[in-house]
Formats: structure tokens, sequence, C-alpha cells
């Protein structure tokens, strides 16, 4: 027989079901009990797995939900910028590469002052302004609608732009992936913008923490044969690692 929940944790994933993410704050005000049993009540939840806990406060776990940027970059950050060194070793001098709008993929940024003659192309608002005092390389902004979840151009100027252009890497992010389904994302606005920017490059490579192997969501974007390389981080599940590399994807592990 099942374990009846306390009733204040019952609400707590009541609340998670509405609006994704939920703070210790907030759930201070709103029972009117102190922090310790709030984090007491989220740390039993995240041990049954009906959520994750974040730096105060608290995720939904459920498929194909698409958080606030400033919730997405609590999550695996020290995984993320491993990812993101390690994606940085792929780029040479004087080369042209996509960074699509995504933690992860951001997290290569800080590495590109190395390199000289670079082009850069992203949709990523973020991207664009960090790159924007770099004058080793030349940033291209793709224009189109800003997404607010996190500062992403979107819409049928974005898409326009990117197919204009010929790169020889495109660094992309996901929502999720499966061997049935391949690669997804929780925003529907963005798929044609990652599509795009899979078809104009040579190489495509995705960053992805584990979090996001084996995890379904909304919108199918392309299949894994469609990947020359993923690179995410060693807590990712050995036995699916093995089937991608049986497809041929290359796998590297930071």
């Amino acid at each position: 027989m099942t374990e009846k929940r306390p009733a204040r944790q019952e609400m707590i994933l009541d609340l998670l079901r509405e609006q994704a993410h939920v703070s210790v704050a907030q759930l201070v005000d709103r029972f009117g009990v102190s922090s310790y049993r709030v984090r007491r009540d989220l740390d039993d939840l995240e041990e049954r797995g009906e959520l994750q806990r974040i730096r105060g406060g608290a995720v939904a776990v459920g498929d194909g939900v698409d958080l606030p940027l400033r919730i997405r970059q609590t999550r695996f950050s020290q995984e993320k910028q491993r990812i993101g060194a390690a994606a940085a070793q792929l780029i040479r001098h004087d080369d042209s590469l996509i960074l699509d709008a995504g933690t992860t993929v951001f997290e290569i940024v800080p590495h590109l002052r190395r390199y000289q003659g670079l082009t850069v192309v992203t949709n990523s608002l973020l991207v664009a302004h960090e790159l924007g005092s770099n004058c080793q390389l030349s940033t291209i902004v793709t224009g189109g609608n800003i997404g607010l979840m996190n500062y992403a151009l979107v819409g049928c100027l974005a898409e326009e732009r990117i197919r204009m252009m010929s790169v020889r890497n495109a660094f992309i992010a996901i929502g999720g992936l499966t061997m049935a389904r391949g690669l997804t994302n929780p925003n529907l606005y963005e798929v044609r913008v990652k599509q795009a920017m899979m078809d104009a490059a040579e190489k495509v490579i995705v960053v992805a923490d584990h979090s996001k192997l084996g995890r379904d969501s909304l919108a199918e974007f392309a299949p894994l044969s469609r990947v020359d390389c993923l690179i995410t981080d060693s807590e990712a599940d050995p036995e699916l690692i093995d089937q991608i590399r049986d497809l041929g994807v290359s796998v590297e592990l930071a």
C-alpha cells in the first residue's frame, strides 16, 4: 500500500503542477511554518522522486515543462560548466559556429576568448551581450521575436536569417533526448529555429546535462541520427550512452 503523504506535501505538489517551481520563502508564507519544516517537506518529496530541489526551493520533475531561465541556471551548474569547457575544445581559430539559446550552451561563451577570428551566429540575447565586448570575433544576431523564458530570438525572421548561413559547428540545447523520439524541446517556438540551425551546420553538437537524457519533452525536432556529437556529464546513464553510441553518435562525458 502506498504511504499517504502529509497534507502540506500534497499542497506543495499541487502548487508545482500549477507553476512548475516554488521557493522556500513562498511556502513559509503560504503555510505559516518554519523554513526548516518546509525544507524537510521538500527533501522528503525529492527522496520519493516527486520534485527536484534547487537552491532556495524546488522545481517540478514532469516532462515538457519550460522553466524560467533563472531557475534553469541553478540546475546542475557545475556539470554545465564542465560540458561547456569540453564543447569549447571542438572549436578552432577562424571557426564559424552557431550558439543556440540555452544555459548549457551559454557555458561555452567564457572559453571563446582564447580563439581568434571566430564568427558566431546566435539567437540568444544573453550570448550576444556577453560576446559584444570581444573584439577578436564577429557576432551575428539572428533577429526575431523575443522569447521571455530564456531571452531567445524566435519566429520566421530568426529562421530565415539562420537559413542564409553556413557554419562548421552548431551547438544545440535540448529539453530532452530519448531513443524513441530523439531530440525534444518544451518550447514550440524554439523548435523550428533549432531545426534551421542544424540544417546550417556541417556538424551538429548537442550539449546537455544528464537530467535531459532519457527524458521526453513536448515537441520532437530531430532524430538522433542528425547528431554528430553529444557532450554530457559523467552522471549520464551508461546503458543509454551505449545505445546512443551504437547509432554512430560520438559521446563525450565531461
